[in-house]
């Protein structure tokens, strides 16, 4: 993936805030007039700037009006702006008080050119950014303004007013205090200014008293420098740009690099339009079944996260399997390699925003997968053989561990299905050669492993793998489900009867019918909208298991909650429904499932102590309608 570079400014002797200013111009924008000193060393007190005084600066009382500003080669560049660095002084001046104002602006900087500009008397002045100024996000725009000189907004002395944009310059958020036309012409050089300099602008503006709009300076946006960095130690995670650095993934990495928690290895690529690559030969991972390469900013592309699985060796994946009759493919990679999934996830980010970020990851081959949680009294462990686990797509077994690491419960349930990586593609292995069983040093060792994240991070679920190197039992982290707290403790009795989230409802039952293929491509930080469902009156949706492929369904309207024949309390649809505060029961029941007919009235409480989870709902009616 390559850019063509920006189209910069050429160094001059009068810096390139003067050139900037003189492209404007060009443009035929309203540049207030001014005269550019190069930083040639000769004395100020010369001919040229008592000639352009004399025809263009306003005499008031204490001198003429003007900005003596400072134009260095080192400011306003796409690499820097040095915004603040170098002196600028605005005011009246008389012919000592002038030469002196353009000594000290010289003074302010190496090779520092110096602008003489006639001073515009604003009735509102600000600054335009032609992007989100914090995500960089494309096709929209931010502006701050206050009245009067926008001095004091620009040196951060006064926040002044915001006005958010949308992609078609209308006005999404605050109020623009000038006419919807000076709003269109900013509007208008901006995207002449994104072209000329290859990335966004930022423009600094005023409106006059008598309503005219005024540009002052104009400089390429500084985006995040193409960069790819090695996850390993902590220092590294100081080289990320600002927009990852508190990006959940992240902040984990480096929680688990600070505790001597082992995750398999990852780096981390940034890229930015308008430049080139950053040099560096993609990662390669030894010993890897896959790699996993994930759009961390911008975080969502129409609302879902961006992922490709990627194979490293380009082995024969298909002839293995139809040889071992065992195992089929469940979906082959939709790219060749590491190179290409980070050019595809990358390029779907650079669509949305200015600059974006992916995490590449090593998947390796877990001889099983799993969610731990903390509770008041122990741990909570869902496992299963192969990966895949969040998704709620494979049958886990459940087990419970006191503080003291020993099992106090544990529902060891048999797989008809497993998921493993085999050189980035999914397989299926069907029926398991060998039924999971760890025995109680191997759940305590898990337990153990993990526990000081959860100092950290108190109500969490974290995903986590098992290696089995050569008879050597190791535990890695994998990722975490942030914000999973639930209003009633989650002990092994509320477990054990069924409750997933709890609450209480009524409802009409819909049946819904699992696809397991599109779980897999979904994930817990997709934002979820409504897809689709009733809106007359409540509806409790009842399916196979608690996937993934039914999280459009929690935020229909009318739905209240949700009954599974089976479910991974763990898994991230229920770590979704106990955010929304949806009730939910997992029956673990093959004849109370059948009965549950669409069109049923039923009342389900997942809150209440009950026996089983076979109590936990009740039929008010039948289908009646």
């Amino acid at each position: 993936m390559t850019f063509a570079p920006p189209a910069a400014i050429a160094p001059t002797p009068i810096g390139t805030k003067a050139a900037n200013l003189e492209m404007l111009m060009t443009m035929g924008l309203s540049v207030p007039a001014m005269l550019a000193l190069p930083a040639d060393g000769a004395p100020a007190d010369r001919a040229e700037l008592w000639a352009w005084i004399g025809e263009h600066a306003p005499v008031s009382e204490g001198g003429w009006r003007l900005a003596v500003r400072s134009s260095s080669a080192q400011e306003d560049s796409a690499l820097e702006s040095k915004a603040g660095h170098f002196l600028s002084l605005i005011g009246a001046f008389d012919r000592a008080a002038l030469l002196e104002a353009i000594d000290r602006v010289r003074q302010s900087g190496p090779d520092m050119g110096v602008i003489v500009q006639r001073l515009i008397e604003p009735r509102y002045a600000g600054a335009f950014f032609s992007c989100d100024p914090l995500s960089f996000e494309r096709h929209v725009a931010t502006i701050a303004w206050t009245e009067g000189l926008a001095d004091r907004l620009l040196d951060g002395s006064t926040s002044g007013h915001h006005v958010s944009l949308d992609r078609h310059g209308h006005v999404t958020e605050g109020a623009w205090p000038g006419t919807k036309d000076s709003l269109d012409q900013l509007g208008r050089a901006a995207a002449r200014l994104e072209k000329a300099f290859g990335t966004p602008a930022d423009i600094e503006w005023a409106i006059d008293q008598a309503g005219q709009l005024w540009f002052l300076q104009a400089r390429p946006v500084v985006l995040p420098k193409p960069v790819q960095v090695s996850l390993g130690d902590v220092a590294s995670f100081d080289l990320l740009p600002s927009t990852v650095r508190h990006h959940h993934k992240i902040r984990l990495r480096k929680q688990a690099a600070q505790l001597g928690i082992l995750m398999a290895p990852a780096v981390a690529a940034t890229r930015s339009r308008g430049a080139p690559d950053a040099q560096s030969a993609p990662p390669s991972f030894e010993s890897a079944a896959a790699a996993s390469v994930v759009l961390l900013h911008p975080e969502h592309i129409n609302c879902a996260i961006v992922r490709e699985f990627a194979p490293l060796q380009g082995s024969p994946v298909r002839s293995w399997t139809e040889r071992c009759r065992r195992y089929a493919i469940r979906r082959y990679p939709s790219v060749a390699g590491i190179e290409p999934a980070m050019a595809s996830v990358l390029q779907a980010g650079l669509g949305q925003s200015w600059t974006a970020t992916a995490i590449i990851q090593a998947v390796w081959d877990a001889a099983a997968t799993g969610i731990i949680r903390r509770t008041d009294d122990g741990y909570i462990i869902d496992v299963a053989q192969g990966h895949f686990v969040p998704k709620g797509v494979v049958t886990t077994s459940t087990i419970i561990l006191a503080r003291d690491r020993s099992v106090v419960g544990a529902q060891w349930r048999d797989q008809a299905v497993a998921y493993h990586f085999v050189d980035g593609h999914v397989v299926t292995e069907t029926p398991p050669k060998r039924q999971l069983r760890l025995p109680d040093d191997q759940l305590a060792r898990i337990a153990d492993t993990l526990d000081p994240l959860f100092d950290v991070y108190h109500d969490a679920a974290l995903e986590f793998g098992v290696l089995d190197r050569g008879g050597a039992f190791e535990v890695y982290l994998i990722d975490i489900a942030e914000g999973d707290a639930s209003s009633v403790k989650l002990d092994h009795d509320m477990i054990g009867s069924g409750v997933l989230s709890t609450g209480r409802c009524q409802g009409r039952v819909q049946r819904i019918d699992n696809q397991s293929a599109g779980a897999l491509d979904l994930h817990l930080h997709d934002r979820q909208g409504g897809a689709g469902g009733p809106d007359k009156e409540p509806v409790i949706i009842v399916a196979d298991r608690a996937s993934t492929d039914l999280l459009g369904h929690v935020c229909a309207p009318g739905v209240v909650g949700f009954i599974f024949r089976q479910a991974s309390m763990l898994a991230h649809l229920p770590v979704v429904l106990r955010e929304k505060g949806i009730p939910a029961i997992a029956l673990e029941d093959d004849i109370a499932f059948r009965a549950l007919t669409t069109g049923m009235l039923l009342e389900i409480d997942a809150s209440s102590r009950l026996a089983t989870a076979r109590d936990r709902f009740r039929m008010l009616e039948d289908d009646c309608r």
